[in-house]
């Protein structure tokens, strides 16, 4: 586990305590006494380098915080057998195929969660 910045602790709390109304940039760094708002983001990214925080690229506001313990850099997920799309489709079931190993950065939800399936038919 990588040790956390006392900064990046404190951080983490706000972010967990406000996670339902997110704080913005400037208002963590009201909260946390910080000199501007790119030390926030510094820290901010760290903990997310780290494996403490996940992040929407595409959202600011919508983050996830990974327990307390940082998720791990490559993670294997599931890659099932092919599915058949459309509407006379398969149902997924059985057996991974294989488990293939990607970045956990990339997924932006709960890598846990993740797999993957091959796909064909008309409706994809």
């Amino acid at each position: 586990m990588k040790k956390l910045h006392p900064t990046q602790q404190k951080l983490l709390e706000l972010l967990r305590k406000n996670i339902e109304d997110p704080l913005t940039i400037r208002e963590l760094q009201e909260e946390l006494d910080i000199s501007s708002t790119s030390v926030v983001a510094h820290h901010i990214n760290q903990l997310e380098k780290k494996g403490y925080l996940k992040r929407d690229p595409n959202n600011s506001s919508n983050y996830q915080i990974l327990s307390d313990s940082p998720e791990k850099l490559i993670t294997y997920l599931n890659l099932y057998r092919l599915a058949h799309c459309g509407p006379e489709g398969s149902i997924l079931d059985g057996d991974p195929e294989e488990r293939i190993p990607i970045s956990s950065r990339i997924v932006t939800f709960p890598v846990k969660e993740a797999f993957m399936v091959k796909a064909k038919g008309d409706s994809m």
